[in-house]
């Protein structure tokens, strides 16, 4: 695995960058909520998906209840009580069936646990290329 700590006094950072912008204003909208709600599964996702080039689909076949869940995860996350790997499945699976979205939203709401994951940092990371199928897997994730 790649030490991205020792690459980090070298890389250079577009401050006026749109993801660059935007990070602190999406971190503290979650701050300043001292609990999150159905409502805020549904912001947060789309702000997460304002990051990313796929349109965001909310799965939640029993809305009310997906999305209480969901509600329930990122509380959980906020907190920082521990998520199983089935919970951060759950997650994945209402936010667009994809470990990528749930990452960045966890991220959001507790970015000292919860690390950005996508295809570009397990490229990085592991030095192999990301295929969807491991990119998906949690336990990747979690390493």
């Amino acid at each position: 695995m790649s030490d991205i700590f020792a690459l980090e006094p070298g890389t250079v950072i577009d401050r006026r960058a749109s993801y660059i912008l935007s990070y602190p204003y999406l971190l503290s909208y979650f701050a300043a909520k001292p609990e999150l709600g159905v409502e805020d599964v549904v912001r947060g996702a789309h702000m997460v998906y304002g990051w990313m080039p796929t349109v965001l689909e909310l799965h939640a076949r029993a809305p009310d209840t997906a999305l209480a869940d969901a509600a329930e995860l990122l509380n959980r996350a906020k907190q920082r009580q521990p998520l199983a790997d089935p919970d951060i499945e759950r997650l994945a699976g209402i936010v667009n069936h994809s470990l990528v979205g749930a990452s960045k939203l966890l991220h959001f709401v507790a970015p000292h646990t919860f690390p950005i994951w996508d295809s570009k940092i397990y490229a990085f990371m592991f030095r192999q290329r990301a295929y969807n199928d491991r990119v998906a897997r949690v336990e990747s994730y979690r390493k």
